[in-house]
């Protein structure tokens, strides 16, 4: 029979380039690439999520890896937005009012440490200045005439006191207490001269002193004494008084120093928030003037104030109480000049979010202050753009929830999250952060899909999704991107260029990642590694520029690193523990053909596929299925094939078979229907016990109808079997039927196109499978006539002959 109307010339196995297509006869002779290509879908939903300011208008971006998602982002980030400059700075400052919840002030950019150098310029001035100020002779004339003021008050309750000593007979008496110090008492006089209240008593007691003038002496002290301690409670207040006159002496005279201060402070900085802060400062300090007389002199007491003023200037010297005038700048943009572009490569908790350090007092215990509050690249990114990879955030603990409810209220608050700290340790509430910020999420069409239909809120917090497409028209304008974009590569990589020969292979090359003829893939990385690949291969053959030759020498060594799993089975394939028959005819028995993609790396491998018939009623019995290792879709491939076989043969008798399919030797399971017409052929073959020319494998789905339907893969599969035959030794009889509708998929390898050119290896493209039978047979399908019946000795009448067959053998059985 001939079959020349199915078989496919070397003009249908790849595409063939001419002058009007491609631009140049070099790289070097186009412009470098400026425009994204490719992505006008994506790029345009890109556009729509940047301008629209609304909430949640946050971007999803989703495609392959290697197709320019990155790459897209950062270049319309790069311009965008340039006119409104850098965001304000975020600076924490202490709370007076409310220690644990530290304040914010946002400043314009620059300004954050601009702030922080002047308090602390502020506070070192204080201090150099505060010894001239308790040595000053204004404050020195105020401490003596508050000294000599109260003095007098003293003195009256003194005099006081030595009045009443006289009146009652009695005289104040200094005694030593210990060396050098002494201590002074009440002694009473008897004739005129001091005596001992102890002393008395004795003589009392020995009848020598009368007991009523004792009893007299010991109210007179009694009374003393409690005069004594009333004076001592109005000398204290009086003192007390004095200390605070003295300090408000002191005050007043620093006051108008520290307002001064603040004057040029705010000269720099006249924010609202800072002229609040800097007022509770100056209140601050006023209040606790002790402590930095402490700092000054270290708590020397031979300071002449110390007597005057006892507690208020006793201590020792702490530093730690100046934190509270510190500014703690936690977003600095002075850098920035436009609004932020940062890409958390790392989203953990504390990298995204920031956190709140904490530190190990004298006492063991752990504790913190709001400067150690950290900003993450969230803040960081506040005003700005922030891009992450959606995996990598959906992992981290308390990440997703945390990024999700700072999007929809549009607050973030630094928090700590670190669960191994959860005991004895001080927690701040800083005042929360108003956010602006635009996220852009990275991630693949799964992981989209899942969240908006399990996460109620990330429809409403996304809502702008940018889909990179895997493939671009092969058109004349896509092919001049194409090109310009491979010298933009070459030129910043400082890559070899290629030449006419060398562009046609690398087009090819992406023609074939796509899938079709008509498509060049948009996975330019993998594209780079080519060109990178064949600069390496060039050099190592001593030439300057890169041809077609050697593009192919490159792909070629790609595909033997990276095959090693493919040549592993050819050997099985080769030393028969694979069974493969690429030589006989067989009745009910085929090669079909499969591909393994491991996404760097795709090949394909021929299967046998066997199938038994036998009486019965069971119809089309599927092995795999039976044994669990069927997919859904070879499943549904299965019933259609069953469908078939009744539509086309049991109009008048009922389908009395049972037909046994088996992928042979296949133990990891089977999928896809890209092999249901190959069964069809396996059961025809065995109905009609017409053997099957095992040199000629065969792909493609197939309806209800019988009509061929296309599969993917077709370029692995056919080189697959190839490779089978050729390391067996072409006869010519070889080849592979596929859909005609690959036809436009193909972009063979060399080999396979020049085994074809020469009549030693054909490609078969048909659309039913009448015509794949009658291929693989060498007999007529044959067409239903109008009397009902199949031409005699063609394969559907030889089927149904046998079906009749066996449903009258049941029949007779069922009778008997």
């Amino acid at each position: 029979m001939d079959y020349k109307k199915f078989k496919l010339q070397k003009r249908d196995l790849t595409f063939f380039f001419d002058n009007k297509i491609l631009p140049c006869d070099s790289t070097d002779q186009v412009c470098l690439c400026q425009d994204i290509i490719g992505q006008e879908r994506a790029v345009e939903a890109i556009k729509v999520g940047l301008g629209l300011k609304s909430v949640g208008y946050n971007i999803f971006i989703t495609g392959l890896s290697g197709t320019g998602r990155m790459t897209t982002v950062k270049t319309f980030l790069e311009d965008i937005d340039s006119h409104l400059g850098a965001p304000d700075d975020l600076c924490y400052v202490y709370n007076f009012k409310s220690p644990d919840n530290p304040s914010l002030i946002r400043l314009p950019a620059s300004k954050g440490n601009l702030f922080k150098k002047k308090m602390n310029e502020f506070i070192d001035d204080f201090l150099a200045k505060f010894p001239d100020i308790l040595e000053s002779k204004e404050l020195l004339d105020k401490y003596e005439d508050i000294k000599a003021k109260y003095e007098k008050v003293i003195n009256k309750y003194y005099q006081k006191m030595e009045e009443a000593v006289a009146k009652k007979n009695f005289t104040i008496e200094e005694f030593e207490i210990a060396p050098n110090t002494k201590g002074s008492r009440f002694v009473p006089l008897v004739a005129g001269m001091p005596r001992d209240i102890e002393e008395l008593e004795q003589l009392a007691m020995e009848g020598q002193f009368d007991k009523k003038e004792l009893n007299k002496i010991k109210k007179n002290y009694r009374y003393l004494m409690g005069k004594l301690n009333e004076i001592k409670k109005k000398v204290k207040k009086v003192e007390k008084e004095q200390n605070n006159e003295f300090k408000k002496a002191l005050k007043d005279v620093v006051k108008p120093i520290l307002e001064e201060e603040i004057r040029d402070i705010l000269k720099d900085l006249n924010h609202e928030k800072v002229r609040e802060y800097l007022k509770n400062v100056k209140e601050d300090i006023l209040k606790n003037l002790e402590q930095f007389k402490l700092l000054v002199d270290g708590g020397d007491k031979s300071n002449p104030l110390l007597p005057i003023f006892g507690s208020f200037l006793k201590g020792k010297p702490d530093r730690s109480f100046l934190i509270k005038y510190d500014v703690n700048v936690i977003v600095d943009n002075s850098p920035v000049k436009k609004p932020p572009v940062i890409i958390e490569r790392f989203p953990n908790y504390k990298n995204l979010f920031g956190t709140i350090e904490r530190k190990v007092n004298k006492s063991g215990i752990i504790t913190t202050d709001f400067t150690r509050i950290k900003a993450g690249s969230f803040l960081k990114a506040n005003g700005g753009y922030l891009i992450l990879n959606a995996m990598d955030v959906l992992i981290e603990p308390e990440v997703w929830k945390t990024l999700k409810r700072a999007l929809k209220y549009r607050k973030f608050s630094i928090q700590s999250f670190d669960p191994i700290f959860a005991f004895n340790t001080s927690f701040l509430n800083p005042e929360p952060i108003d956010i602006d910020i635009k996220v852009l999420l990275i991630g693949d069409y799964n992981l989209y899909y899942l969240l908006y239909a399990l996460d109620e809120e990330f429809k409403k917090i996304f809502k702008i999704h940018a889909d990179f497409d895997t493939q671009m028209d092969a058109e004349r304008k896509n092919i001049e991107a194409f090109v310009s974009l491979l010298n933009k590569i070459i030129t910043e990589e400082n890559l070899l260029h290629l030449n006419r020969s060398g562009i046609e292979e690398v087009l090819r090359y992406g023609m074939r990642l796509a899938g079709r003829r008509n498509k060049i893939t948009t996975r330019f990385s993998d594209i780079a590694d080519l060109l990178r690949e064949s600069t390496y291969w060039a050099k190592m053959d001593g030439k300057d520029i890169v041809d077609g030759e050697i593009v192919k020498k490159a792909v070629d060594a790609k595909n033997r690193r990276n095959g090693k799993f493919r040549d592993k089975i050819h050997e099985l394939i080769e030393e028969s523990i694979i069974l493969i028959d690429t030589d006989s005819e067989k009745v009910g028995q085929i090669n079909g053909l499969s591909v393994y993609d491991f996404d760097y790396f795709s090949f394909g491998i021929p299967t046998k596929i066997t199938a038994q018939v036998s009486l019965g009623k069971d119809g089309v019995i599927n092995i795999e299925r039976e044994s669990g290792m069927s997919g859904k879709v070879h499943d549904k491939g299965i019933f259609i094939l069953s469908s078939f076989l009744r539509s086309r043969f049991n109009r008048d008798f009922p389908l009395s078979v049972n037909v046994s399919i088996c992928f042979e030797q296949s133990y990891s399971g089977v999928d896809g229907d890209s092999a249901s017409s190959t069964e069809i052929y396996a059961i025809l073959s065995a109905l009609s016990e017409v053997p099957i020319k095992q040199y000629i494998a065969v792909t493609g789905s197939v309806n209800q109808k019988g009509e061929i339907q296309p599969i993917g893969g077709v370029n692995e599969k056919i080189e697959g079997f190839f490779e089978v035959c050729k390391r067996r030794g072409l006869t010519g009889k070889e080849g592979v039927i596929i859909p005609i509708q690959n036809v436009p998929d193909l972009v063979l390898n060399e080999e396979v196109i020049n085994a074809v050119e020469s009549g030693k290896f054909n490609i078969y493209a048909i659309s039913h499978v009448d015509e794949g039978i009658e291929i693989l047979t060498g007999k007529k399908a044959g067409k239903r006539r109008k009397d009902g019946t199949f031409p005699r000795g063609s394969i559907n009448f030889l089927v149904e002959k046998k079906l009749k067959e066996f449903a009258e053998k049941l029949k007779s059985f069922e009778n008997e």
